[in-house]
């Protein structure tokens, strides 16, 4: 019986207007709060090659695309 493999097809599902609204209010801010999260872990690995290179990363400033520094 363990073996026994089961197909279940779902056709409706009634979820209340209220409680739809709170699952994509629930999304959003869990949306937020992993953007929020990848921009640390982002800023961490950029400062840690940084440091790797001993702060030498003259080459990826954005003032220097535009011609210099300004």
């Amino acid at each position: 019986m363990p073996d026994e493999k089961r197909h279940i097809v779902v056709t409706d599902v009634k979820i209340p207007f209220l409680s739809m609204v709170m699952l994509v209010v629930d999304w959003a801010l869990t949306s937020i709060s992993a953007i929020f999260i990848l921009f640390v872990v982002w800023a961490l690995a950029t400062i840690a090659v940084a440091a790797i290179s001993g702060g030498n990363m003259h080459h990826l400033e954005i003032n220097s695309w535009w011609g210099g520094r300004v």
